[in-house]
C-alpha cells in the first residue's frame, strides 16, 4: 500500500498558532511580563530548472530521463515573539505550488500544478543563564536543525540518512538550503566562550519507517582559533519504537536463514527479452552443490529439486517436513501436520531497522592565518569534509561490510572576491552495492534495499559501482537586501514529488553523468 508523506499539517499549525497567540496575549496582559513581538516575517521563492539527464528504476522501461522540468513556488509567514528575553516562540505557515513528477499524458491530472499548505515553524526555545550568552538552550517543537554550516548541499549525514538500509537524502520540499526538519527536542550547551558547543537531541522519526520512533543523538563542535573547526556526533536511530515488532519484521525478504545438509539444486536460469533489449540471462535463484547453505529466506523458499517420487515434477525442499522415516513435500500454504518438523533444520535471523550512526567532520579556513579576511568573502577558501558510518553493527547479507556504509563528502569554497556570497563545490563517495531506493523500507516497511526487477536489471546493472560518486556546485548572491539569487547544478540525491505528494523512492540522478540545474529567486522581509 502506498503511503503519502504527511509533511503538510495545516490543522496542527492552526492549533499551535491559536495556542501561541493566546499565550502571548495572556503574557502581555499580565503585570510585569515583558513580551517583544517581532514583525511578521514574509518569504517567497521561485524555483526553476530541469533534470538534464537522469534515470529512475520505477520507469526504466521508458528509457533514461531527459530535460525533465522543475518548477516550484513557495511562500511562508512566520510570527516570532520573545518573552522576558528568554523564551522565543515561533509559529508560521507555508504553502508550496509544484508540478508533479512523472507527468503522464494518459493521466491528465498529473500535468496540473499542485498546492499544499504546511508548517513553516512551530517551536519554542528557552535560554538559561545570561540571555545574551546562554549557558544552555532548550528547543522543542517542529524546527530545522543543522550541525554543519558548510554543507551547502551534500553532507549532514547524521540526520539526513537511514541506517538499515543506508539511504542518503538531499533536497526535499526545498531543493536548496534544506536542513533536517526535526520533530522533538534538543538541549544545547556552550563552553569556553563558544569554543565548544554541543547538542543533545531527541527526535521523532517522521521521514523514516518505523515512524514516530524516538532517536536520541548528540553532536558537538570544537573551534580552535579562527581557522579550525571539528565536529563529532552519533544518533541511535529507532531506539524507542512506538511498536517494537516493527523494528524486526518477520518477512522472508528480511529474514536470514542458515541450513545444514541442504540438497543439491540446479540453478534456475533462462533467457528473456527485457525492455526490448536483446535476450538476456535471467536467474531466479543460484545453484547449490549440496551441504550447508545460507541466504535470504525468500530465495531459499523458491529453490526446487526433482520430486523424489515423480521425476517429472519438482518440489521445494525448504517446505519438506519429516516425522521419523516419513517425509512430506509440502507447498508454501500447506499446514504442517502434527508431529512433523523441518527436514532440513534451520536457524533464522531477522534484519532490524535499529542502528547507531556516527559522524565526524572538519573545516579549515586559511584566511585568518594569511591575513586575507578583507580581500575575500567570509566563506571563501574554506576547505571542509564530513564522513559517517550508517550503522555500526553488521547484519547478514545486505550489511556485512562496514566500509560500504560510510559516505564521505569533501568540499571547497572557491574564491569569489565578494562578487558572490558563496561559491561551493562538493564531491561525495559512497560505496553502495545496491540501488539507493527506499521502496522496500518506506512502502513495504522492510529494512532491506530494493533489488532491481527483471525489467529494470539491464538499465541498473552498473549501479553496483557506477553510482558511487556524487557532485554539487552551489552559488549564492544577494542582489539587494531582501532579494537573493541561488544557483545549483548537481548529481546528488534529488527526489521529485508525484501527484500525491509522495517523493520518488529512488533519486532521479544516479550516475555522475546524470545531473540537473536549478535557479532560485528568493525574497524576504
Amino acid at each position: 500500500m502506498m503511503r503519502g508523506r504527511f509533511l503538510w499539517r495545516p490543522a496542527p499549525v492552526i492549533a499551535a498558532g491559536v495556542l501561541a497567540f493566546c499565550g502571548l496575549g495572556a503574557a502581555t496582559a499580565g503585570e510585569g511580563v515583558a513580551v517583544e513581538r517581532k514583525p511578521v516575517s514574509i518569504q517567497s521563492r521561485l524555483d526553476f530548472g530541469q533534470v538534464v539527464k537522469g534515470s529512475n528504476q520505477d520507469i526504466a522501461t521508458n528509457g533514461p530521463l531527459e530535460f525533465v522540468p522543475i518548477q516550484r513556488t513557495g511562500i511562508g509567514l512566520v510570527q516570532e515573539a520573545t518573552v522576558e528575553k528568554r523564551l522565543d516562540i515561533r509559529v508560521g505557515v507555508a504553502g508550496l505550488f509544484w508540478y508533479p513528477w512523472p507527468q503522464l499524458k494518459e493521466s491528465p491530472h498529473t500535468e496540473i500544478v499542485k498546492f499544499g499548505p504546511g508548517i513553516q515553524a512551530a517551536d519554542a526555545s528557552y535560554r538559561f543563564g545570561d540571555p545574551a550568552q546562554p549557558s544552555a538552550t532548550v528547543q522543542f517543537g517542529y524546527f530545522p536543525f543543522r550541525y554543519n554550516p558548510d554543507a551547502a548541499n551534500l553532507g549532514e549525514y547524521l540526520y539526513r540518512s537511514t541506517a538499515y538500509p543506508g539511504i542518503l537524502f538531499t533536497g526535499g520540499w526545498s531543493f536548496l538550503n534544506n536542513g533536517y526538519k526535526a520533530t522533538g527536542a534538543r538541549i544545547g550547551f556552550s563552553h569556553f566562550d563558544g569554543a565548544f558547543t554541543h547538542d543533545f537531541t531527541a527526535f521523532f522519526e517522521s521521514e523514516a519507517y518505523p515512524f514516530l520512533s524516538l532517536s536520541p543523538g548528540w553532536v558537538g563542535t570544537l573551534r580552535l582559533g579562527k581557522g579550525f573547526e571539528f565536529g563529532l556526533g552519533a544518533e541511535w536511530q529507532h531506539l524507542v519504537p512506538m511498536k517494537p515488532s516493527q523494528l524486526t519484521p518477520h518477512d522472508p525478504l528480511s529474514t536470514y536463514v542458515e541450513m545444514a545438509d541442504f540438497p543439491a539444486v540446479q540453478a534456475d536460469t533462462g533467457r528473456a527479452v527485457i525492455a526490448n533489449q536483446p535476450d538476456r540471462f535471467v536467474t531466479n535463484y543460484r545453484g547449490h552443490a549440496g551441504g550447508p547453505i545460507s541466504g535470504l529466506e525468500q530465495e531459499l523458499m523458491s529453490m526446487r529439486i526433482p520430486d523424489p517420487k515423480d521425476a517429472s515434477k519438482t518440489v521445494r525442499p525448504y517446505f519438506a517436513v519429516r516425522n521419523g522415516a516419513d517425509t512430506l513435500w509440502l507447498d508454501e500454504t500447506d499446514p504442517v501436520p502434527p508431529g512433523y518438523a523441518p527436514l532440513y533444520p534451520r536457524s533464522k535471523r531477522y534484519l532490524s531497522f535499529r542502528g547507531i550512526k556516527t559522524m565526524a567532520r572538519f573545516a579549515f579556513d586559511p584566511k585568518p592565518l594569511l591575513g586575507w579576511q578583507g580581500r575575500l568573502g567570509p566563506q571563501d577558501l574554506r576547505l571542509y569534509g564530513e564522513a559517517a558510518i550508517l550503522g555500526l553493527q553488521d547484519q547478514p547479507f545486505y550489511y556485512e561490510d562496514i566500509s560500504k556504509r560510510i559516505p564521505i563528502m569533501l568540499g571547497f569554497n572557491l574564491p569569489a572576491f565578494r562578487l558572490l556570497d558563496l561559491l561551493a563545490v562538493q564531491a561525495e563517495y559512497y560505496r553502495l552495492d545496491f540501488v539507493s531506493s527506499e521502496e522496500k523500507s518506506f512502502v513495504n516497511n522492510l529494512p532491506v534495499y530494493q533489488v532491481p526487477n527483471n525489467k529494470a536489471q539491464h538499465h541498473f546493472s552498473d549501479l553496483r559501482n557506477g553510482d558511487n560518486l556524487k557532485w554539487s556546485l552551489y552559488a549564492k548572491r544577494t542582489l539587494v537586501p531582501g532579494l537573493t539569487l541561488f544557483a545549483q547544478a548537481a548529481s546528488d540525491h534529488l527526489r521529485l514529488q508525484d501527484f500525491n505528494s509522495r517523493r520518488s523512492a529512488q533519486p532521479v540522478v544516479n550516475r555522475p553523468s546524470e545531473w540537473y540545474w536549478l535557479l532560485r529567486l528568493e525574497a524576504g522581509i
